[in-house]
């Protein structure tokens, strides 16, 4: 053991002094406790900022998104998102329709199915409602067809091949695919 020591040694005195410094750098005690509180503060900050969405869910403002091919009837669908914590989507702008278009185009791949948003018409009401309680001023529908008129229960849909809402004249027990939302930070590993 000792002669291993002696070789160590003989080796590091045959670097030229000059180069010595590069191959046993030392970090002064101050150095070395910025360094530490550096990496410490990365690895927080890292944790910290980390996306508060489930894996494959949509994030965007303070929400995510979540495509599910469940095929459930509109009250089953949002009853199964309300269980998690969330409720079905609310489009409320553009740009979150865009991003949610955009998401479900990824997401879907090659189902191309129709998928309930939190968009009806409640039993024994005349107006549509967002099921977390939202006001419905974004009205990106589908082009020539108004179904403001319609009696009963009735829901609105994203089409499969626009991305687009639909106010569906589609009974509410149709199944069909789901969008959920609900708001970023939530623990529920649970899914819709």
């Amino acid at each position: 053991m000792q002669r291993k020591a002696n070789s160590n040694q003989n080796t590091y005195s045959r670097i030229p002094e000059r180069h010595r410094q590069i191959c046993r750098p030392r970090m002064s005690p101050t150095a070395f406790f910025f360094f530490s509180l550096g990496l410490v503060g990365c690895l927080l900050s890292g944790g910290a900022q980390a996306d508060d969405c489930p894996k494959n869910w949509l994030s965007y403002g303070s929400h995510c998104y979540g495509y599910f091919p469940q095929e459930l009837s509109w009250p089953r669908a949002q009853a199964q998102c309300q269980r998690s914590g969330g409720h079905l989507a609310s489009i409320l702008d553009e740009d979150e329709h865009e991003a949610v278009a955009t998401y479900l185009r990824q997401a879907q791949r090659w189902d191309d199915e129709d998928v309930w948003i939190g968009l009806s018409i409640p039993s024994r009401s005349r107006a549509w409602t967002w099921a977390d309680g939202s006001q419905l001023d974004y009205t990106a529908w589908e082009k020539n067809k108004s179904y403001f008129a319609l009696r009963g229960e009735h829901c609105a849909l994203l089409e499969e091949s626009s991305g687009r809402p639909r106010k569906s004249d589609v009974p509410t027990s149709t199944p069909l695919n789901l969008l959920a939302q609900r708001r970023t930070g939530l623990t529920s590993t649970q899914s819709p």
